[in-house]
């Protein structure tokens, strides 16, 4: 009978047109005849009336909507039954959906911005209320005539703290499920976030994060597969957008944002601070030509040995590194000093020159070559999945088979498919399976980094005092940014990638200076002669790092020259700097969260390296919190791109080793410990690899590594300190 309604009496209201169909209802646009007004009346189909589940089902939405008195969410008018299809009747929202809008394309960031804003409110409003929405998703965002965004469709919500109807598997529209949601755990109010942010994601690009051929696919993607980059999909957006999104949609719930609201000012803020960038939409920054330096430079014989570089532009993998107790000595003309502050021994090296004729390229290998191996491997991975997939059972029966019930929704963006029934939990042995067969086409991860390109800045002693220099990964062509006679150290590139913030003791005392990153194509003395000072007064000023929006730089400093410093923030312009800690523990190396909300810093107890710990600064709230205090020394912090995870060292078997904990503080966990002192780790922009230095080989050299553990490689040959990666 629901499919003939239209241009029926229902009730009291007159039904006029159909406006769209749900996983469990169908939504018609209706004439309330007491009232003159036109009205939203959502129905419960025939075949459903006698299933109790669906009946109750939607039974619970009035009930839950009923409580929900809010300006984001679709208010209720009225409920009842006629010809026993209950109904339950709303307010008509003449604008359409946001899936009416993405017909027409990506949104722009600041009309996103506004319906993030109100979408949340509204959720953050019922996540208070003990209810989760569980099916946040284009259609179920309603647009009124102003443009104001409105929370509905709360058919397969979830009351946290009260009863809930309870079926076999998982419900939800597989595109936009959480992974805990996927995997039926225990649902919080971050699942609705990670909703929203793939709502936003899709928004922003006209695409979902996750595509496949089946709904099961699609859920087994964001369990396993990594967050994609939006730029990928939409070049204009800022890379601060893209940080904010992938945090969002952070696996782990713990490194997500921890409210709706949150997620909203995050993006509000990234979309705001991005406009000077992108005010010629050319998107991503273009790496900068090292070719002609470089050609300068070997002409007048101030090459640097950098490590070779393979076909596709991979590293190779460094030899095997010297037993502890048979370390090589450093040069004779080593020299060890300390940087104010850390007290790390930083050796200064010899100049190395290749021998003549040396091959930085390598043989290349025949084409044949390749096509056999790779097949080879292909063939064996293939062979290993079979097997696996022969033999794997569940208490012994075979893995369920996702054949779930669904209903599919006409919507403006295709064919979407809400499950009400059976999908199942997607099982942690299904899910191994699938990952690992998406994963076996990968390349190793630096492979992949050096055939994408990137660069990364760092600093050395090498022919006279330290000066920084600039890496191409892809061409192994290393060039020097800076040459004089002042101590250039601790580089941090600008979050746009075009400027180069560093201390040095240029006139007299460490202070901080900015480089633009483009002079590295003039040489040295171009960039000696740009650069400015941001800092200038009596004291020392270390350890620079930006804010998100590249708009000032934080960094610690001894103003009371008692030998405790303090953590300041200035203007990448300049002047007075703000104090932003003080008291009796000595404060440096800070990274700011890519929210812009938080500080990480290592903090001592009147500099004693044995008392260091990691502390944590909330700057809305002037809070001060102890992530990490291993009972020793714990410093170095450093926040990854999505904000979810924090890098730093402490000790270990060559006197120190690299580590990575969640940005909670919590599950800190060994990346690599080496027979060298490893210190000055940086993230790679996409989060999958660490740079950092190490003194295992006698000098102080630049590894990577993938950020879940692994063998580093060594890129530098010639010396290198404190890797910064170019974003």
């Amino acid at each position: 009978m629901a499919e003939q309604l239209v241009g029926q009496h229902f009730g009291g209201y007159e039904i006029l047109e159909e406006l769209g169909r749900g996983g469990m209802a169908i939504v018609y646009k209706a004439r309330q005849l007491s009232m003159n007004r036109l009205v939203a009346v959502k129905v419960l189909p025939r075949q459903f009336v006698h299933d109790q589940t669906f009946r109750a089902r939607f039974e619970r939405e009035v009930s839950i909507v009923a409580t929900l008195q809010h300006r984001a969410i679709v208010p209720v008018h009225d409920y009842g039954e006629t010809d026993e299809l209950p109904y339950i009747v709303m307010r008509y929202m003449d604008a359409g959906s946001i899936d009416d809008l993405l017909a027409h394309g990506p949104l722009p960031p600041t009309r996103v911005e506004g319906i993030v804003s109100q979408v949340a409110d509204g959720l953050d409003y019922a996540n208070a209320k003990g209810v989760l929405h569980r099916d946040l998703k284009p259609s179920n965002i309603l647009l009124d005539e102003a443009g104001d965004a409105y929370l509905t469709d709360f058919g397969i919500a979830h009351l946290t703290g009260g009863s809930a109807i309870t079926t076999e598997g998982v419900v939800g529209t597989p595109a936009y499920m959480s992974p805990e949601q996927a995997q039926g755990l225990k649902l919080d109010g971050r699942s609705d976030v990670y909703g929203l942010a793939v709502v936003t994601f899709e928004m922003l690009t006209g695409r979902r994060p996750y595509e496949s051929d089946t709904p099961y696919g699609i859920a087994v993607m964001h369990v396993t597969a990594p967050v994609p980059s939006a730029r990928d999909f939409n070049p204009s957006l800022s890379e601060a957008i893209d940080r904010v999104l992938q945090r969002g949609l952070a696996k782990n719930r713990a490194e997500r944002f921890q409210s709706a609201a949150e997620f909203a000012a995050a993006l509000s803020r990234a979309i705001h601070a991005s406009a000077h960038e992108i005010a010629d939409s050319t998107a991503k920054t273009r790496p900068v030509d090292l070719s002609e330096a470089h050609k300068r430079l070997e002409e007048a014989d101030q090459i640097y040995v950098s490590a070779p570089v393979l076909p596709g532009g991979a590293v190779p993998v460094q030899q095997p590194g010297f037993p502890r107790d048979q370390q090589p000595t450093p040069p004779s003309s080593a020299r060890v000093r300390s940087v104010p502050g850390r007290g790390l021994p930083l050796r200064r090296i010899r100049r190395v020159t290749p021998p003549p004729g040396a091959d930085r390229a390598g043989p290349a290998r025949p084409w044949w070559l390749s096509v056999l191996l790779g097949g080879i491997i292909g063939c064996l991975i293939f062979s290993v999945l079979i097997a696996i997939a022969a033999t794997l059972f569940n208490n012994g029966e075979p893995l369920p088979t996702p054949t779930a019930s669904v209903t599919p929704t006409a919507g403006a963006g295709g064919a979407e498919v809400t499950v009400i029934a059976p999908f199942g939990p997607l099982h942690p042995a299904a899910v191994a399976m699938t990952a690992t067969a998406r994963a076996a086409p990968t390349t190793d991860p630096m492979q992949a980094l050096s055939k994408q390109g990137g660069q990364i800045v760092f600093y050395a002693e090498r022919d006279s005092d330290a000066e920084l220099y600039l890496f191409d990964l892809e061409t192994g062509l290393e060039v020097p940014l800076t040459d004089n006679e002042s101590e250039d150290i601790y580089p941090a590139v600008s979050p746009d990638g075009r400027q180069v913030a560093f201390m040095s003791d240029r006139d007299g005392d460490y202070d901080i200076y900015v480089l633009d990153l483009a002079c590295a194509e003039d040489g040295p003395a171009a960039c000696d002669a740009a650069t400015r000072q941001v800092t200038g007064n009596d004291f020392e000023d270390r350890a620079p790092t930006w804010t998100p929006d590249g708009s000032a730089l934080v960094f610690s400093s001894d103003t009371g020259e008692n030998g405790r410093n303090n953590l300041f923030r200035v203007s990448v312009e300049g002047g007075a700097p703000e104090q932003l800690t003080s008291g009796e523990q000595s404060d440096g190396e800070p990274s700011v969260a890519p929210s812009g909300r938080f500080i990480v810093y290592q903090s001592w107890v009147d500099e004693n390296p044995e008392t260091g710990s990691i502390q944590r600064l909330d700057l809305e709230t002037g809070a001060i919190t102890t992530l990490y205090d291993g009972e020793g020394n714990d410093w170095s912090p450093a926040y990854s791109p999505d904000g979810g995870s924090i890098a730093f060292h402490r000790r270990g078997e060559g006197g120190a080793g690299l580590w990575v904990m969640s940005a909670s503080g919590a599950d800190a966990r060994l990346v690599y410990d080496g027979s060298g002192y490893d210190w000055g780790s940086a993230w790679s922009p996409d989060g999958k690899l660490l740079a950092f230095t190490s003194d295992q080989t006698g000098t102080q050299e630049i590894y990577l590594i993938p950020a879940g553990g692994g063998a580093p490689r060594k890129i530098t040959t010639g010396g290198g300190e404190y890797p910064a990666w170019v974003p």
